[in-house]
């Protein structure tokens, strides 16, 4: 079975999960010694807005960038507020999104820079809101409730925002309902999807002088754009006709182009980097398994490849060297292991206990990031770092012990080194963590004493 991110062309998001095989067998455990060669860490847990969760996305569910390089993470917060509307949420909108269930709690976007947690806000009249894109200047793009119900849909509706310093813009919409910015650039240029008036999905970019505009399709009626580049560059998806599935694309100069697939049903984007590089997932003809593909303009589409004895494998993130990291399949796809794709691919291998691994995020320092995970479930179980001349190692065992957090998943990872993801409490409550490295580039104020 493959990897598989879902994509809902009628509707305004991505989805993203995994399909493991339900059989487990038994895999020999690797010895990871060399903890010497990684930086212990400083742990900050996030916190909430007084209620129990909070969250960042990651490149396992959308495109997503939620450290830059000034060390600043965005992600979403509960309150201690209950949620009017709840159960009735919006499904593209936080934890629904994230994870498939509704939050009773009111949650906001927040921005945390320099030991400061902030609140982002909503628009008027709306509760809920959520980033999915930091910029290196620090624009912060997503979606927030409007305080209407949407007549087609009858749940909370959503706009793309745009949110400066703690100002937040309405993006509006391309005439329907709905609307969610993916990416953001430092020049305010923001990439997404919308409703038009016929209730189809529409790639949008907006910028402060055009607004939104519709960046058209590939020949249907339907699709959406998930991330731009500081060119402006945009990736997404597109159907190729009303009866056919999806093809991703890179538009640049007002023409869309298509990217090829490997002549499967499906095919979708993960990342775009400075350069112009596309890599993401595409079936193979049938749709049972999919593998990696990397795409340029000068270079056309590459098969990445595979770990032996894989039969489907996904491309999650390209730094602008073009080094590329994702997952693939061993032993006919009862395993994924975290991979490498440089030079050919490597094996991430995994950590102790722990036979499935996926990377989600690598630096411009070759250091890589991501978790491990249940291989029945695809739930996360500790998040890890490769690199550093050492071999993975569960980042729990990097941090001070006794903080109360247990750290499931790494999403980015900074050129500075540091790290920003997901954590569980003793009470099982996600909260979002960023790591900073106890190294000479850093203060740490002397919280790395204690770290093992």
């Amino acid at each position: 079975m493959k990897p598989k991110k879902l994509m809902c062309i009628t509707a305004i998001a991505l989805f993203a999960g995994l399909a493991i095989p339900a059989g487990l067998a038994a895999q020999d455990k690797q010895e990871h010694n060399n903890h010497h060669k990684h930086h212990r860490y400083k742990l900050i847990d996030l916190g909430t807005f007084g209620g129990p969760q909070s969250w960042v996305f990651g490149a396992f569910e959308w495109p997503a960038s939620t450290v830059n390089n000034a060390g600043t993470v965005v992600g979403g917060a509960d309150s201690s507020n209950s949620n009017p509307n709840y159960p009735n949420v919006n499904p593209f909108l936080g934890p629904a999104q994230l994870f498939g269930y509704a939050d009773p709690f009111v949650f906001q976007a927040f921005k945390w820079e320099k030991g400061t947690l902030t609140n982002l806000g909503t628009l008027p009249g709306g509760y809920n809101s959520f980033p999915d894109w930091i910029s290196a200047n620090g624009l912060v793009a997503g979606a927030s409730e409007n305080g209407v119900i949407d007549p087609v849909n009858g749940y909370p509706e959503i706009h793309a925002v745009l949110w400066k310093g703690r100002k937040i813009m309405d993006l509006g919409t391309l005439g329907g309902t709905e609307s969610v910015a993916g990416s953001v650039n430092t020049r305010s240029q923001v990439a997404g999807g919308s409703f038009d008036a016929s209730n189809n999905t529409r790639a949008f970019r907006w910028t402060e002088d055009e607004g939104l505009r519709d960046l058209g399709t590939l020949g249907a009626s339907s699709a959406i754009a998930g991330t731009i580049n500081e060119r402006g560059q945009i990736a997404g998806e597109s159907a190729l006709c009303d009866t056919c599935n999806q093809d991703a694309f890179l538009w640049e100069d007002g023409k869309m182009h298509r990217i090829p697939d490997f002549g499967g049903p499906i095919s979708f984007h993960y990342a775009l980097n400075n350069r112009g590089q596309v890599v993401g997932q595409s079936d193979l003809p049938g749709g049972a398994y999919a593998h990696p593909f990397l795409w340029d303009k000068k270079g056309g589409l590459r098969d990445l490849g595979l770990l032996s004895g894989g039969l489907s494998a996904s491309a999650h993130w390209i730094n602008d060297e073009g080094d590329i990291v994702g997952l693939s399949g061993i032993q006919n796809d009862q395993f994924f292991h975290a991979v490498l794709w440089k030079h050919g691919i490597t094996d991430l291998g995994t950590v102790d206990g722990d036979p499935c691994t996926v990377a989600e995020s690598i630096n411009e320092k070759g250091q890589i990031v991501g978790g491990t995970f249940d291989c029945n479930t695809a739930a996360f179980l500790h998040a890890f770092l490769w690199g550093n001349g050492g071999p993975m190692v569960d980042l729990n065992t990097l941090v001070a012990p006794g903080s109360g957090l247990t750290l499931t998943l790494a999403s980015s990872i900074n050129d500075r080194g540091e790290i920003a993801g997901q954590g569980v409490t003793s009470k099982g409550d996600n909260h979002a963590f960023l790591l900073t490295p106890c190294d000479d580039n850093h203060d740490n104020d002397g919280d790395c004493q204690g770290a093992r």
